[in-house]
């Protein structure tokens, strides 16, 4: 059948995890986790990358393919509408279950929903990316918490 994957997205996303996967085998457990939970350092500065990372997403998805504007623009504005609604969904998600959300908790929801659009990017339209952000992180905070 066949499948479609914009920006090469899921190949990259695959090994990625399975990379991540085996140096967590690798290293072991943080010492302290879960019951010391350390933020990092900085906020801000987590912020900053959060934020690099975003407008470099744009580049990726949107660079991918450079022959069809229609689909490029596509990407751009499904790129923004999915990693804004994850950001928007966890922020309220956190707010719901923790009584006040965190630019940390913010910042992985864009993450996921970056993650999530990235080989749906050229194909999904505004409201399939809103999906695609509110189910990423649905199981981004579900692996979070557990």
């Amino acid at each position: 059948m066949g499948a479609l994957d914009f920006a090469g997205g899921t190949v990259v996303h695959i090994n990625a995890g399975i990379a991540g996967f085996v140096g967590c085998l690798f290293l072991g457990r943080r010492i302290g986790y879960p019951h010391d939970i350390e933020p990092p350092h900085s906020i801000t500065m987590s912020m900053i990358g959060a934020s690099l990372l975003w407008v470099g997403w744009f580049g990726f998805n949107a660079g991918s393919n450079s022959s069809r504007m229609a689909r490029q623009r596509s990407a751009f504005v499904n790129t923004f509408v999915a990693t804004a609604a994850a950001t928007l969904g966890w922020m309220f998600t956190e707010w719901l279950v923790k009584g006040k959300p965190s630019l940390l908790g913010m910042i992985s929801g864009a993450v996921a929903g970056l993650v999530a659009i990235t080989p749906a990017s050229g194909f999904a339209g505004p409201m399939g990316s809103i999906v695609l952000g509110l189910v990423a992180v649905r199981f981004a905070s579900s692996s979070a918490h557990s």
